[in-house]
């Protein structure tokens, strides 16, 4: 179980800068090596927090944040993009509905995530 469980606000996603000021801050006995940015709307504010806090991305922690491709959020950090096709999700769903206005019954669909390098 996480010892911590913070929230960061949508309609604020500068929010997320604070967040990751507080985790990675000097004082912090003990850093996580890792971070998961679950909506890219708080990506770049957290990035901006580990910067501010003098984290070195790649180095000192793996940084992995959700991303919709191709449309993936540029950074000059090495961070781990994963995420889904956004472009095949909907060809999907056009199929799917088209199927269904036609008459015929749509099957489920599942689209697994990816990294943005194929990794």
């Amino acid at each position: 179980a996480p010892q911590w469980l913070l929230g960061a606000d949508l309609h604020w996603p500068s929010s997320a800068t604070g967040l990751a000021r507080l985790l990675f801050a000097p004082s912090s006995a003990e850093r996580p090596d890792a971070l998961v940015i679950a909506d890219d709307n708080f990506a770049q504010a957290a990035l901006a927090g580990l910067m501010s806090e003098g984290v070195r991305v790649g180095s000192d922690l793996l940084v992995i944040a959700h991303a919709n491709f191709p449309l993936a959020a540029c950074s000059s950090l090495p961070v781990l993009h994963m995420g889904f096709d956004a472009v095949a999700l909907l060809r999907e769903a056009i199929a799917r509905i088209a199927t269904m206005r036609g008459g015929g019954t749509a099957s489920p669909y599942f689209q697994p995530a990816g990294f943005a390098d194929g990794a």
